[in-house]
């Protein structure tokens, strides 16, 4: 059975997506440059997702990360036609 698995992890790997491909041209510098840029690009979303919630937390007067992780918001009368939307009253 050990065969088995060696031999489709070997056919696996012979049809590696990039490996024929004009990337695998592109030295380690540049795919390291690549990962960098989006590594750094990712923290920035991060960094831009969390200065939203407090931003919007302090605008509504409303704990935002205790809304995420209970799932309960509180109605806003200026929501109405969305509340009424989602079938809350």
């Amino acid at each position: 059975m050990a065969d088995i698995h060696g031999l489709i992890f070997k056919i696996l790997l012979s049809f590696y997506p990039l490996a024929e491909t004009f990337i695998s041209s592109w030295g380690g510098e540049t795919m390291e440059d690549i990962h960098e840029f989006f590594a750094n690009f990712s923290l920035l979303m991060v960094f831009a997702h969390i200065s939203g919630v407090i931003f919007s937390s302090f605008l509504e007067g409303e704990n935002l990360v205790k809304a995420m992780v209970t799932g309960h918001k509180k109605n806003r009368s200026h929501w109405e036609d969305v509340n009424q939307g989602a079938g809350r009253k």
